[in-house]
């Protein structure tokens, strides 16, 4: 066991879980909120642009926003629904973004990400950071 009296980082401090206070209560999937919204900032570089528009269907994993600039990443749906608007919306770090809001309906429907299917050892170098980069990987 770790000796949580060993600071991590200058001002860390352990604070206690109380894990007994849950230990018997079930896990509970939660609902799907009836409206999500996904800012188009969410790293410290560039926020990336707009692909979809007002009324566009969207499914769990498609690119609803382009990287574009030196640092930046895709953004991707991780709902199905319709976009309701693409809007400043309140952003926890910026104050206000660009951010893209979605009607969800009850679907799961997925969309692979382009190459998702192929063998990554066939793959060259270039293929590889150009499907990390289109599936928003960063760090």
């Amino acid at each position: 066991m770790q000796d949580m009296s060993v600071k991590t980082f200058p001002g860390g401090k352990h604070v206690e879980g109380h894990k007994e206070l849950t230990k018997n209560i079930a896990i509970v999937d939660m609902p799907l909120p009836k409206q999500v919204v996904i800012p188009l900032s969410q790293h410290t570089g560039s926020p990336a642009l707009p692909l979809v528009k007002k009324g566009d269907s969207v499914k769990i994993g498609t690119k609803i926003g382009e990287g574009k600039g030196f640092i930046t990443s895709c953004i991707h749906s991780s709902v199905c629904g319709t976009v309701k608007d693409i809007t400043e919306y309140n952003h926890p770090v910026l104050g206000r973004s660009q951010a893209v809001v979605i009607d969800t309906d009850d679907k799961e429907d997925k969309v692979l990400l382009s190459g998702a299917n192929k063998d990554y050892k066939n793959l060259s170098k270039d293929e590889i950071i150009t499907m990390v980069k289109e599936a928003g990987i960063v760090g």
